[in-house]
């Protein structure tokens, strides 16, 4: 309580403090998706060939849509890239980008739309392999360096500086400021966390013991505490202190009155997300052309391999008829739909700064008569069961099915969240990244994935960027040392670039240089350079545009 008290207090010094100093500049909000587990990123933001020359080598497992029945491998999974143009700018992107996406109210947006102010980094070298450690770095690069939504809590005057959901570590936060991070966990298990986040400024009944401090006992100490520290300061010879004191009464209001009904908001909110991602689920109605639009027999797929092409998780191998029936209208992704009803009322509302959100998992994924194929051990039953992001055990089929589920319905869930932002003229100081501790290496025998630290990838949304851009380079033809990986091809093995005066593979530094350069605060790591700069007219990169290199 007492730290979102005194973060409300900070924020109003903060913001008078900006207000009277016309050269202090607050940071942009900032929105982190970390798809903890890291799913395939081939079939969203991982071009494999965005510029021309067009020079990718297929690889068996790396599949965007099926063919079309006639023709050159004819109803076969296949990688497939659609233009995407605006700002006089065009990039290839994986073949979802021309699928449409449902918007609230029933109505549907070309998923491009989204794609129009888009900048991707690719060709990410992480150094080492490992889910916790790696996932660390996305926030905070170096354990030494503070974490990226600190600094935008330090350079922020939002009443809640920084807010922790889902799966995201919560334990990265830093802040030189000694700002406060709200975590909330098991957020679907939350009957209502917008108002446990808010609750310090809630003024319904107290229910303490007597001999306790009530709640708002306590928060009448809290406000004579932080109007005298607002008195303070505003007789000292501190620029801006006049402002600040002028603005003390708005944050006695605010602190008197509360946020409003935001039960009954966080249900609104959190019903709309979720109608977006149970209409992607629904290919009977809501069909991705090329991908869900028509019956996916297995038999039709047996010269691609056995069991492994079909199955669900180690050794397991869904039996449905039809592929599609893997996802349910009940498909859909824990957290999600909380963790972006709670984005878009703290950023929409001005409450809120920084929102970390992870998820992990599709739950209620439908396995039909599932068979344990490496055991005598053949369960008969169907089972409404979980799959994780991290896909060792996917094959090629339930991989392109479920990914691109996955990956439009965060499309979805991004545009409506933009939309509202570009309505309430917030976009232009908003970014929001999507990011995971590494790609993946698709396996050449179309029986899963494994971690691609040697390549990850990370999205940027923002109104700032004026243009798709894709910037760093990977290997056309990349092998690994292992019969699996044999044959070379191109998934997005990091290929170096010319960065920081010398040829060097991108590291997460230089993702998180980049950010920190939208975000308006500083690197959390010196010597990383930004990869884009901010001009007047949005956006220009400081290295050479994507390119596919072929090592010899």
């Amino acid at each position: 309580m007492q730290t979102l008290i005194d973060g409300l207090v900070d924020g109003i010094i903060h913001k008078a403090h900006a207000g009277a100093n016309p050269s202090a500049v607050q940071s942009r909000n900032y929105v982190l998706v970390c798809l903890s587990g890291a799913p395939a990123r081939w079939y969203f933001d991982l071009p494999l060939e965005p510029y021309a020359p067009r020079t990718a080598i297929p690889n068996p497992m790396v599949a965007t849509r099926f063919a079309a029945s006639s023709g050159t491998n004819a109803g076969m999974p296949v990688y497939a890239s659609v233009p995407v143009s605006h700002g006089g700018q065009t990039v290839h992107l994986p073949y979802l980008w021309s699928c449409s996406i449902p918007t609230p109210g029933g109505g549907r947006v070309p998923m491009s739309e989204l794609a129009k102010n888009m900048l991707i980094i690719r060709g990410v070298d992480m150094l080492a392999d490992g889910h916790p450690n790696n996932r660390e770095k996305v926030l905070r690069p170096d354990k030494g360096s503070p974490s990226m939504n600190g600094l935008v809590a330090d350079g922020s005057s939002a009443v809640i500086p920084s807010v922790t959901l889902g799966g995201a570590p919560s334990d990265i936060f830093r802040s030189s400021k000694a700002r406060g991070n709200v975590t909330l966990g098991a957020l679907d298990s939350i009957t209502d966390p917008l108002s446990s986040i808010l609750s310090p400024f809630n003024r319904n009944a107290d229910t303490l013991p007597p001999n306790y401090l009530s709640r708002r006992q306590a928060m009448e100490t809290a406000i004579q505490r932080g109007l005298t520290s607002l008195k303070k300061y505003s007789e000292s010879a501190s620029p801006g202190a006049g402002d600040v004191f002028d603005a003390r009464h708005r944050a006695e209001e605010m602190l008197r009155n509360g946020i409003g009904d935001a039960s009954a908001s966080y249900t609104t909110l959190k019903a709309k997300y979720a109608d977006l991602i149970r209409r992607c689920a629904e290919y009977a109605t809501n069909p991705i052309a090329g991908i869900t639009d028509k019956r996916v027999d297995r038999a039709s797929y047996s010269s691609l391999g056995g069991h492994e092409i079909f199955r669900v998780d180690d050794g397991i191998t869904a039996l449905n008829p039809d592929m599609r029936t893997l996802l349910l209208s009940e498909t859909t992704i824990p957290h999600l739909a909380g963790g972006f009803a709670i984005a878009e009322y703290l950023i929409a509302n001005g409450l809120g700064a920084s929102v970390v959100l992870g998820v992990n998992l599709l739950s209620m994924v439908r396995w039909e008569n599932p068979l344990r194929y490496l055991t005598t051990n053949i369960p008969t039953a169907t089972v409404n069961a979980g799959l994780t992001f991290d896909e060792h055990f996917r094959g090629l089929i339930v991989s392109l099915i479920t990914d691109s589920f996955l990956f439009q319905a965060l499309g979805a869930c991004l545009y409506e969240l933009t939309q509202v932002l570009r309505q309430k003229q917030l976009y232009d100081e908003t970014v929001i990244s999507v990011g995971a501790e590494f790609s993946r290496v698709p396996r050449n025998d179309r029986t899963g994935s494994d971690h691609g630290w040697m390549g990850n990838t990370f999205s940027i949304f923002s109104g700032a960027v004026k243009a798709p851009m894709v910037v760093g380079n990977i290997l056309s033809n990349a092998t690994l040392n292992a019969p699996v990986y044999s044959t070379a091809s191109t998934w997005g093995h990091a290929s170096p670039v010319q960065v920081d005066g010398a040829t060097r593979s991108l590291s997460i530094s230089h993702v998180c240089a980049t950010v920190a350069e939208l975000l308006r605060v500083k690197k959390p790591v010196a010597g990383s350079s930004t990869l884009v700069r901010e001009g007047s007219s949005g956006i220009s990169n400081t290295i050479s545009l994507a390119a596919n290199v072929v090592k010899p």
